[in-house]
C-alpha cells in the first residue's frame, strides 16, 4: 500500500506516501524507491505550501505545514508528527493534490490538511483525492475521519462530503488524543463505516463530481487558544 501508485478514474492516480531516512552507504533498489518517496514528498510540501498561509508553532519555532507533511518526530508529543502520511493524486506524472494522515488505531483518522494545486482545481479532484483515503481507511476498519475546518467552510464540508459535528462520544476521546487543531476552527467528522458512508462510496465509484476544497484563506497564523498552551 505504501508507495504504490492506485489508478482513479479520469485518468489520475494516488499513492500514500511517508518520507523515510536514506542510508549514504546503501545504493540499492530500496535506496532509490525511498528517494522517489521523498521526491514527491516535497513536491507534496510544495502544492501545501501554495495553499496555506505559513503557521509557526510559537513556542518550538518549527513551521507545522512542513512538519507534518516531512513526519517530523519529537520529545515533545504535541508537535510529534512521526505519524503522518501524505496521500497525494498525480495527473500525467504530476501531483496535483495533496492531503496528509494520521491514524490514531481503529477509532479514527485525522486530515489537517488537504488541497489542489492552482490550474486544477473545480475539476473534482480533492474529491478524487478524499474518496481514495476515505476507501483505505475503510478497508482498514477505521471507525472516523476527523477534520478541522474554518467556520464559513463547515457548510459545505457538510453538504457536499457530508461531514458533520462531532458526536457526543467521541468528544471524550479526542480530548485524550493528540490531534493538530488550529484556533478558530471547527473540528467535523465522518463515519466511515457506517451504511450511508458505505452507498456513498459506492455512489462516488459512479463519477460524482463535487466542487474542490479551496482553503486558501485559511489563515493559521493565530496564537493559539489558552488550552494549548501547556
Amino acid at each position: 500500500m505504501l508507495g504504490v501508485s492506485n489508478d482513479v478514474e479520469g485518468g489520475v492516480s494516488w499513492t500514500l506516501l511517508q518520507r523515510k531516512v536514506i542510508s549514504q552507504r546503501l545504493e540499492n533498489d530500496e535506496s532509490i524507491h525511498k528517494m522517489e518517496v521523498n521526491c514527491k514528498t516535497a513536491v507534496a510540501w510544495g502544492v501545501l505550501k501554495e495553499i496555506f498561509l505559513t503557521n509557526i508553532d510559537r513556542h518550538t519555532r518549527i513551521d507545522l505545514l512542513q512538519s507534518v507533511v516531512y513526519n517530523r518526530k519529537s520529545n515533545l508529543t504535541r508537535v510529534n508528527f512521526g505519524n503522518f502520511y501524505v496521500a497525494v493524486l498525480e495527473k500525467k506524472g504530476e501531483i496535483i493534490a495533496a492531503a496528509t494522515i494520521r491514524v490514531h488505531g481503529r477509532s479514527l483518522a485525522e486530515m489537517p490538511f488537504i488541497g489542489t494545486r492552482e490550474g486544477h482545481r473545480n475539476q473534482g479532484m480533492s474529491r478524487k483525492l478524499l474518496s481514495s483515503i476515505e476507501s483505505t481507511l475503510r478497508s482498514l476498519k477505521i471507525s472516523n475521519l476527523v477534520i478541522p475546518s474554518m467556520p464559513e467552510l463547515v457548510n459545505m464540508w457538510r453538504e457536499k462530503h457530508f461531514f458533520s459535528p462531532i458526536e457526543d462520544g467521541l468528544i471524550k476521546e479526542l480530548r485524550e488524543l493528540n490531534l493538530l487543531m488550529f484556533p478558530s476552527t471547527v473540528r467535523l467528522q465522518k463515519p466511515l463505516l457506517s451504511n450511508r458512508a458505505a452507498m456513498e462510496q459506492e455512489g462516488n465509484s459512479g463519477g460524482l463530481v463535487l466542487p474542490d476544497l479551496n482553503l486558501v484563506h485559511l489563515d493559521l497564523n493565530l496564537d493559539p487558544p489558552e488550552e494549548m498552551e501547556e
